[in-house]
């Protein structure tokens, strides 16, 4: 979900990582752990940024409409 205020200068989101998409993506990138270890994982946190901000880029919202 993401929530803007025309009052503020940025907008906020909030992201729920899918546990069976988190451990494919841990199968596929070689990391191990339990839920919990994956969701603190850096590699993955910076993963799912990458795809909002490509995601925000195909569907051209601008930079006030981008977590």
């Amino acid at each position: 979900m993401v929530y803007g205020d025309s009052l503020k200068n940025c907008c906020v989101a909030i992201v729920i990582i899918e546990e069976p998409t988190a451990k494919k993506w841990a199968e596929e990138n070689g990391k191990t752990g339990d839920f919990e270890t994956l969701c603190k994982d850096e590699d993955l946190k910076k993963t799912i940024l990458d795809e909002m901000l490509e995601s925000a880029k195909s569907n051209k919202l601008n930079t006030l409409e981008k977590p």
